[in-house]
């Protein structure tokens, strides 16, 4: 489901989770949080407090909608699943001492690379495959939301986040 971008196969896996372990495993790849980015100002983006997730919420926060992240924490989650699950501080240069922080199983990250493969290779990213390299990712839409007034209708962002090749980058 994931390769197609079933928001439902998401929201299932989400609900499957306690609150707790959810929000966990946004923390562990770096979401709600700086990431240590040589730039600066860095913004932190937005996680939901323990205290106001429930099934709804998760249902959401799932698909990707009452969250908000930063570009720099999507490089580093998507670097964590591209490299066996090491949460590391994303550099502008390579000579940089590199801090690694298991972000997750290795067993379940590299299920999460196949399926990435396999949304290039015949799911939503079908469009980002290139003949004879194997890529992984991911595509996404997200609605437009204005501070304090919700998501604005027929108004979205589209992305496109993978890494080549899909099983040694």
């Amino acid at each position: 489901t994931l390769m197609f971008s079933s928001n439902v196969g998401c929201i299932l896996w989400g609900q499957r989770l306690s609150d707790e372990v959810f929000l966990d495993r946004l923390r562990r790849f770096g979401f709600g949080r700086r990431t240590g980015i040589d730039l600066s100002p860095e913004s932190s983006g937005a996680l939901m407090p323990l205290r106001r997730v429930n099934k709804l919420t998760k249902a959401y926060m799932s698909i990707g909608q009452s969250v908000a992240v930063t570009q720099a924490q999507v490089l580093q989650a998507y670097a964590a699943l591209a490299n066996g699950g090491n949460l590391v501080t994303p550099h502008f240069a390579q000579d940089f001492p590199v801090e690694r922080t298991p972000a997750a199983d290795p067993r379940v990250l590299g299920t999460l690379r196949d399926i990435l493969f396999q949304t290039v290779e015949a799911g939503t990213g079908k469009k980002a495959r290139v003949e004879g390299v194997a890529w992984a990712g991911k595509t996404g839409t997200a609605q437009k939301a204005v501070p304090g007034k919700g998501y604005i209708p027929g108004s979205y962002v589209s992305s496109f986040m993978g890494w080549f090749p899909a099983q040694h980058p």
